[in-house]
């Protein structure tokens, strides 16, 4: 599926637009196939429930610069294959050009999401939930981005 979010051609704003095509892809994406706490986890009927990241990694993957290894592979590479050593969290801070303490509140577990998503982030988190609090911290950061410029 391919999701309008302007030119994303290197230049500034470019982890902005891919935060917003992640929140606009997990809108779309059902309940049962959601999972904050693994990035990607294949069910006995051969779907997968996936967190935020895995769903973008798996829908978006030229967009946002992050692939699986292989199709039934665990591991996050970026799309030459390189960074398969690297920390998952560190590879999402570079596609979205981001922290790594916000790719922690965003895609990681514990006290991080807690204070990312309140208190839906301990267990129980919806993707729709997800969406809107990515949409609203990438439109924050696009606001403080304009601002500085």
């Amino acid at each position: 599926m391919a999701y309008d979010v302007g030119p994303i051609d290197g230049g500034p704003g470019q982890g902005v637009q891919r935060l917003l095509a992640l929140a606009t892809h997990l809108e779309t994406v059902r309940d049962q196939d959601y999972d904050h706490r693994t990035w990607r986890r294949q069910a006995p009927d051969g779907s997968w429930t996936m967190c935020a990241l895995g769903h973008g990694v798996t829908a978006l993957p030229d967009l946002i610069g992050l692939r699986w290894r292989g199709p039934d592979s665990l591991d996050v590479v970026r799309l030459d294959g390189s960074g398969l050593t690297e920390n998952v969290l560190d590879l999402a801070a570079e596609a979205f050009e981001i922290t790594r303490e916000e790719a922690e509140r965003i895609f990681g577990l514990g006290l991080y999401t807690v204070e990312f998503y309140g208190r839906a982030g301990a267990f129980g988190l919806k993707p729709a939930c997800v969406a809107a609090a990515i949409r609203a911290f990438a439109c924050a950061k696009m606001e403080t981005t304009r601002i500085a410029a």
